[in-house]
């Protein structure tokens, strides 16, 4: 079993392999780049390639599936998102629809995601209904956008709405942004001059015509500009070329 990195809090790290070995094997230290897992007494640790070693959890029996939700909880934080190409999400995971969830199930999403994304008075109930809730992120027929901070790449940062009720605002994760074209302008169309009998009087009336300025109009002559709107055309949103997936969530 091979990985190409591994992130333990203290930094991120490439991977040879991934090996267990036995009980008399753990006095000396694993292979450089190389991240072991053991059991002792029945607890399972982790040994970096400095031979500090680090307790990772403490089942009474370890089996398959134990050592493999903690393999994945070391690669995969919880509130991790992906891109996924099933209708029904894995083991362990959600898909962000905006659930509403009860904060004591999802305990450590909760912990992860706080109620930036709702506070669960909406949305459909999963779980044990009741008690304080939490809102998973709804991401269907969103794009997503990396958060602002300090970078100055979204001009409108500060005007972002919840998601859902008691959800972020402004420049924070979880709030969204609605459709909009940015400001600007389509000039066409042209000047006409009225004189001052009130008769249509046009440029050959005695009179120079300026599309840009008054100067050379009469005193006694009125300005008018025409105004003409474009058809309209295209679809009902803007948007680029896209594909439909949808987001799971780690719990």
């Amino acid at each position: 079993m091979s990985f190409t990195k591994l992130q333990d809090g203290r930094g991120t790290y490439a991977l040879d392999s991934l090996r267990l070995r036995s009980l008399n094997e753990i006095e000396t230290a694993p292979q450089e780049n190389t991240f072991e897992l053991y059991i002792k007494n029945g607890d399972l640790y982790q040994m970096n390639s400095e031979g500090v070693e680090r307790l990772l959890s403490g089942p009474t029996n370890i089996n398959l599936s134990n050592l493999a939700a903690e393999v994945v909880a070391l690669l995969i934080p919880v509130g991790s998102l992906v891109a996924y190409g099933g209708t029904l999400a894995p083991t362990g995971w959600l898909l962000c629809q905006g659930q509403s969830l009860n904060q004591a199930d999802y305990a450590s999403l909760y912990s992860t995601l706080g109620q930036a994304f709702g506070n669960g008075s909406t949305g459909a109930i999963v779980g044990t209904a009741g008690g304080s809730r939490f809102n998973l992120p709804d991401f269907r027929g969103r794009f997503l956008r990396g958060l602002d901070e300090n970078a100055g790449n979204d001009p409108d940062k500060a005007s972002r709405t919840a998601m859902a009720p008691g959800g972020n605002t402004g420049n924070n994760v979880g709030s969204i942004q609605a459709d909009e074209f940015k400001t600007h302008q389509h000039l066409f169309g042209g000047d006409d001059q009225i004189g001052p009998s009130g008769g249509y009087t046009g440029v050959g009336d005695g009179f120079s015509y300026d599309a840009t300025s008054t100067t050379s109009w009469p005193s006694t002559s009125r300005h008018y500009r025409t105004k003409s709107d474009s058809t309209n055309f295209g679809s009902t949103e803007t948007r680029p070329k896209n594909a439909y997936v949808n987001y799971i969530i780690k719990t």
